[in-house]
């Protein structure tokens, strides 16, 4: 929540391009730092310090995007665009489900310990780093350079634009450029609406977990037990791993449904539905009776909120004017 607030402020003085490349840095560096963590306190200030960074560029891609299309292809992008968090939430799952039940992959130098868990971090901080780079090879949205009147380097990215995609037409450089509105803008709303969705998709492996080990009958039965911390039983973590996998996976009929509707329906009445059975499905998350019920009932949240968060993405920077009001993303806050 922190990070959308500053990195959104930030990308409205600065630019998308240099918010997104710190961002990035921010993210990508505290969780290397968090991989060679020896201490509670430190790890917790690492892992705050990389949500900062994270908190940022959710809602900064989206706008970014969503600037560089014409409007009639941003619905339909904004559902490709966010199937890549599908892909990430699925492939860190696939990687946790090959490095951490390596519990024997530990190291010790020293004070110094470096471990399967640390591995884990350190590999998922590559895509991150890498990311970092490509994002210095992107051009600025024309769509913020008109707004902060550099019309001149506004005209240039959208000739760049325009001999990347149609490279054998010829460039009518003859049109203008105008920029009337002054108002407020998106940059810190776009990934708020995520956290009540991330907490409940964390607490999901953990319910179901805590419900097969104990054969808890009800979510309440399971919320009521106490945890053991003298034991540590890792011979059946890779089903936890499992289960966050098709919590991720559920997420496609949601992207497609999205999709194929977003124009046709229209942005209101796919928020408007999709809201409504969100709330639905976490009700009906109290009455299951069993770990496969839980599992069936997270992946309808995960794949009907998926779509009330590509029509809110999209809907988020058509309507706010660019120069925003932060308080503007509260709305979104759980």
């Amino acid at each position: 929540m922190f990070g959308a607030y500053i990195w959104g402020s930030f990308a409205d003085t600065r630019g998308r391009i240099p918010a997104l490349i710190l961002c990035q840095a921010c993210n990508g560096l505290f969780i290397v730092g968090s991989s060679v963590s020896q201490s509670l306190w430190f790890l917790i200030l690492m892992r705050f310090l990389s949500g900062l960074g994270e908190g940022g560029t959710v809602p900064l891609v989206y706008t970014y995007v969503i600037e560089l299309l014409p409007v009639k292809r941003r619905a339909r992008m904004t559902a490709i665009l966010s199937s890549t968090y599908m892909i990430g939430q699925t492939g860190i799952a696939g990687l946790a489900w090959l490095v951490l039940p390596h519990t024997e992959w530990t190291w010790r130098i020293s004070n110094f310990t470096f471990n399967y868990w640390r591995i884990f971090l350190l590999i998922s901080s590559v895509p991150i780093i890498l990311s970092l780079f490509l994002f210095m090879l992107f051009p600025e949205s024309p769509r913020y350079l008109v707004q902060v009147n550099k019309i001149a380097q506004a005209k240039s990215v959208i000739r760049y634009m325009f001999r990347k995609n149609q490279p054998k037409k010829a460039y009518d450089s003859t049109y203008t450029i105008q920029c009337e509105v002054e108002g407020e803008s998106t940059n810190s709303i776009a990934a708020l609406q995520l956290n009540s969705y991330y907490g409940l998709t964390m607490w999901f492996p953990t319910m179901i977990q805590r419900m097969d080990e104990s054969k808890a009958t009800s979510v309440c039965a399971v919320t009521s037990l106490t945890s053991n911390k003298t034991l540590c039983d890792f011979s059946d973590e890779t089903k936890v791993y499992f289960d966050t996998f098709l919590q991720a996976a559920a997420n496609l009929p949601g992207h497609l449904i999205y999709f194929l509707l977003v124009n046709s329906v229209g942005r209101k009445p796919i928020i408007g539905v999709s809201m409504v059975l969100t709330a639905i499905s976490v009700f009906f998350i109290w009455l299951v009776s069993s770990p496969t019920g839980s599992i069936v009932m997270s992946c309808v949240f995960a794949g009907v909120t998926i779509v009330t968060w590509d029509a809110i993405a999209l809907v988020t920077v058509e309507i706010f004017p660019l120069k925003s009001d932060q308080l503007q993303g509260v709305y979104r806050m759980p």
